[in-house]
């Protein structure tokens, strides 16, 4: 089971993450997701990555326009 500083124990559904290893979590109503996203992807070499993570960032986008009253600046505590 992964660590979250802000969220603790993440349970990951495939288990591919040791237990003492930290994660960061990004929320889709993290209104600065977008560009976090768009900034990895000019960061990262393999084209297949970048591709999945250009679905992603629509996925994002389309979820934020539908929930805008959702969407935030979050704080860095639980």
């Amino acid at each position: 089971m992964a660590t979250n500083r802000k969220y603790g124990r993440v349970d990951i559904e495939r288990g591919n993450i040791g237990a003492d290893e930290p994660v960061v979590i990004f929320r889709y109503r993290d209104k600065h997701l977008p560009d976090v996203l768009a900034r990895y992807i000019q960061l990262c070499e393999v084209e297949s990555h970048q591709e999945d993570l250009r679905e992603l960032l629509t996925e994002v986008k389309a979820w934020q326009g539908e929930h805008r009253d959702m969407v935030r600046t979050p704080g860095s505590t639980a």
